[in-house]
């Protein structure tokens, strides 16, 4: 199974990935070493987000973009929460990634590569090796979500209290507990060790010839050990930047009937009743001759 970068990535190209972390973590203000779904928060700080389940598994996410009236630029983003949430997670690194400018801004639709633990432009499926914005935009994904001193510094404790990783068991076992504290994915996971010099190429390369599903398989070794709950949640969220709010509030101010409320706050599997909104709460106006017995009394 190939590197993500395909080997397409130079050392200069890395550079300036660690180079862009390191100052968009200063002017985002970003303090924790560690993002995880933190990612989240910080994409919808940049633009709306659209978190809903489709039947597709093969799509993780889109990114479009164009302007508001004014000029201004207006950037949407769409997550499909039918995935595992390590999926989630790395396709909104992914997507961050573009809307910085570390990789080139450009609309995308995100979906499963060949060895479907990498995403890819849907434009470039058929190519032989994908672009290097997209390579960029992965590695980006991957050193963003993985910070290497925090890693280091975990495998440090953990060979003060085991041995090295000398055998496969040592090995799977440290991999998965960086899998479960990381929320990340297990080909993310085995390559960010070989890119610190924690485990050789040759050892990555075996590594990654294990199977997702199946006898002695990823998620049956996840299964054995505990871990990993969170990264094979399927979440299933339906969730759109502040659209139920606005929903109420073009019903209070009565854009919108009653029904066409409760139609929009279904797709979002809400009600109006969970918010507190009843139908008999449909704004109550004075009749003619209350209007008239009021202006009387003036």
């Amino acid at each position: 199974m190939s590197h993500p970068d395909g080997g397409s990535l130079k050392k200069k190209d890395i550079d300036k990935i660690h180079e862009a972390i390191a100052r968009l973590r200063k002017d985002k203000n970003i303090v924790n070493r560690d993002i995880k779904d933190d990612v989240f928060n910080l994409l919808e700080n940049e633009c709306k987000v659209l978190n809903y389940p489709i039947h597709d598994s093969k799509l993780w996410a889109f990114y479009q973009k164009d302007k508001y009236e004014d000029g201004s630029p207006r950037k949407f983003v769409f997550i499909n929460t039918n995935l595992p949430y390590e999926k989630q997670i790395f396709a909104a690194a992914h997507e961050l990634a573009h809307i910085w400018g570390v990789a080139s801004d450009t609309p995308e639709k995100l979906i499963s590569s060949s060895d479907d633990d990498s995403p890819i432009r849907m434009e470039e499926a058929v190519a032989d090796d994908p672009s290097k914005d997209e390579l960029i935009a992965n590695r980006f994904a991957a050193e963003f979500l993985m910070n290497a001193e925090t890693i280091k510094g975990m495998y440090k404790k953990w060979i003060q209290n085991n041995d090295p990783l000398s055998s496969d068991d040592k090995r799977m076992d440290f991999i998965l507990s960086l899998m479960d504290y990381y929320i990340a994915p297990y080909k993310m996971t085995v390559l960010r060790l070989e890119e610190l010099g924690i485990i050789s190429s040759a050892d990555a390369e075996k590594l990654l010839a294990v199977p997702r599903d199946g006898e002695n398989s990823i998620n049956h070794l996840q299964k054995r050990m505990g871990r990993c709950a969170r990264n094979n949640e399927i979440t299933k969220t339906k969730k759109f930047a502040n659209f139920i709010d606005l929903a109420i509030q073009d019903y209070r101010k009565e854009r919108i009937t009653f029904s066409k409320m409760k139609q929009l706050m279904s797709i979002f599997g809400m009600t109006p009743e969970e918010m507190g909104i009843s139908e008999e709460e449909d704004p109550q106006y004075f009749s003619s001759e209350e209007l008239e017995a009021l202006a009387e009394d003036q």
